[in-house]
């Protein structure tokens, strides 16, 4: 019977996997309508040259089309002004990305009116080689959860799933860095999805061992999404004990000196 059930497991995360893919594919090919790049397929640190034709909301308008650009990395991300020049029915702009990042968030508006491109955005990956850098489907899944409305587009937890999910095939140790996010966002779409993706995590850590304090923490977290408070109180104290000079005494230390 166990054996059964992960069969069935598996079919299910290879067909959630595949509809994933599929949308975030039908996503892509919409975001690039009306804006194509130069190089198609940027890296971090070049300078990026785009040109933009209105569209949706702010098609064929004589207004003052204005641009806004956020640029995301892994521990930052900023926002700018996208100085845009007029060339017909066409704008272009050139944006100057660093090293440190992997994700472009664009927004065109008039008169606070933005093109959402029917709801998609707009938006550029930053690649490594032939593929979109670690860390940069996440930033388009975290555009769908949060950051869209700084571009008019309003959240859509089914596109930002489909993004998480391609980051996680394309990069598959960043499951472990947005597992919980992950968890509580397919929680709010699906509770029976989630809890056999949540039990699967739990077993992968079990299964491998707890090694270090981080495993413990990693676990812990798990346990805590899925409000397994027994499990968070029996683990937090088997890590005190087993690592009693960890990072977790940087939380003790912070504790204290606010509560003086």
């Amino acid at each position: 019977m166990a054996t059964k059930s992960l069969i069935n497991l598996n079919t299910m995360i290879r067909k959630n996997t595949l509809f994933f893919g599929l949308l975030l594919g039908a996503m892509t090919v919409a975001a690039q309508q009306n804006l194509t790049i130069v190089p198609e397929k940027p890296k971090p640190g070049d300078k990026i040259e785009i040109t933009y034709t209105p569209a949706g909301e702010i098609a064929n308008t004589l207004g003052k089309v204005e641009g806004v650009v956020f640029v995301s990395g892994s521990q930052t991300r900023k926002a700018d002004d996208l100085e845009l020049k007029k060339s017909g029915k066409k704008y272009t702009a050139t944006i100057q990305t660093d090293t440190s990042q992997n994700f472009v968030q664009l927004g065109f508006y008039v008169d606070k009116k933005f093109d959402t491109n029917f709801g998609n955005g707009y938006y550029v990956h930053l690649y490594d080689g032939q593929s979109a850098r670690k860390g940069s489907y996440s930033s388009l899944g975290y555009f769908y959860q949060y950051y869209g409305s700084e571009s008019g587009v309003e959240s859509d937890n089914v596109k930002a799933l489909a993004a998480f999910e391609k980051e996680f095939a394309l990069h598959p140790a960043q499951k472990r860095k947005f597992a919980v996010g992950y968890f509580r966002l397919l929680n709010s779409q699906d509770k029976d999805k989630a809890k056999s993706f949540l039990d699967d995590q739990i077993a992968a850590v079990l299964a491998a061992g707890l090694s270090t304090e981080d495993d413990y923490t990693y676990l812990t977290s798990l346990y805590n999404a899925g409000k397994m408070n027994d499990h968070v109180t029996r683990l937090t104290d088997e890590k005190k004990m087993k690592f009693p000079e960890g990072k977790w005494m940087v939380t003790v230390y912070v504790d204290k000196f606010f509560k003086k």
